[in-house]
């Protein structure tokens, strides 16, 4: 790769800023020059959903944390000015994110927070208001900016997908929530779901999903299921999770040669360029990070910028990856994604 300073800024599509626009979705991305000039932080970088609700780009993941190393985490992501925060009922952690943006003394409204439903058990109208209710007590608030479904449940469950959606599209209605998503959905699983009578009227904002070079929201298939674009097409925003780990592979992307030469050409950390490049792409991050330095450490990625070149690089990672793994994928999500994210 020739040196960085060589080489023209990269810039989208236009067909995806095109469908971008139509949908009523924009992008907010500083320049980084003014990050550099001014010390801009995460929450200057957003992206405004369907509805109008702005989302920070750059948020923490909770995922696979201990009580105590979400409750740090937590608070130190938001005393450095991390605002979009990320967990689910499967995280077992609410209690601990409710104490830290308690303890944290930001302002509610100044935090964007989304967690999810993740157990069969509780889908059904009655019982997703009643987890919804007890989500809201362990968070400490009493509204959620982003609520998904954490996957397709297993029957019988999967019967009772419409009956909980409507719960949720009520409580948007109500202002409890103020947008939904949906999280580990392939493009059967979402094919199916906007067939739903109760999804037309209250159509998901954001899906989340797997997103590293090898797997670019695809959901562990490379087989062409092209989420991305259907996302772009029907007016949702990508968010991607694992952005830095190899889950469910060996090998992380932080290791890649190339990911590993950008990085020196621009004097950064491998994760730091590889949450760039998914923010380049219109894909919000929301990064794991289990210490203080690497949560300030993902956070410090609005100050400089990758090329057409870098970014065409390292997206053409995908096609030098195996597909064998992914042979025997399923129209629903299997349990283990859950544990991903």
């Amino acid at each position: 790769l020739a040196p960085a300073s060589q080489r023209s800024p990269a810039r989208l599509p236009a067909d995806q800023a095109t469908l971008e626009q139509a949908h009523g979705i924009s992008w907010s991305l500083p320049e980084p020059e003014t990050c550099r000039d001014q010390e801009l932080t995460a929450p200057t970088a957003f992206v405004t959903l369907r509805h109008g609700q702005q989302m920070p780009v750059i948020g923490l993941g909770t995922c696979w944390l201990s009580p105590d190393q979400t409750y740090r985490s937590v608070l130190h992501a938001l005393r450095v000015g991390v605002r979009h925060i990320d967990t689910a009922q499967a995280y077992r952690n609410e209690a601990e994110i409710g104490a830290a943006m308690a303890e944290s003394q930001v302002p509610r409204e100044k935090i964007f927070l989304a967690t999810k439903i993740s157990e069969g058990r509780s889908y059904g109208y009655q019982n997703t208001m009643d987890l919804v209710r007890q989500q809201l007590a362990a968070l400490r608030t009493t509204y959620l900016d982003l609520y998904y479904l954490h996957g397709l449940p297993p029957a019988p469950h999967n019967a009772q997908v419409g009956e909980t959606w409507e719960a949720l599209s009520d409580l948007m209605r109500n202002g409890t929530i103020r947008s939904l998503g949906v999280s580990n959905f392939n493009r059967g699983s979402l094919d199916w779901f906007f067939s739903l009578p109760a999804v037309e009227g209250s159509p998901p904002a954001v899906v989340q999903n797997k997103f590293d070079p090898y797997h670019q929201g695809d959901q562990m298939n490379s087989a062409g299921d092209d989420v991305p674009r259907l996302c772009l097409e029907r007016g949702l925003v990508m968010l991607g999770y694992s952005t830095l780990s190899g889950w469910p592979m060996g090998f992380h992307a932080t290791q890649d040669p190339i990911v590993r030469e950008v990085a020196r050409a621009h004097q950064r950390s491998p994760a730091q360029v590889l949450l760039r490049w998914a923010l380049q792409n219109h894909v919000a991050v929301i990064p794991r990070a289990a210490s203080e330095d690497h949560v300030q450490e993902n956070a410090e990625i609005l100050d400089f910028s990758l090329n057409t070149v870098e970014l065409e690089a390292i997206s053409s990672l995908a096609h030098l990856t195996s597909n064998a793994a992914n042979r025997a994928r399923t129209e629903e999500p299997p349990a283990v994604w859950l544990a991903g994210g």
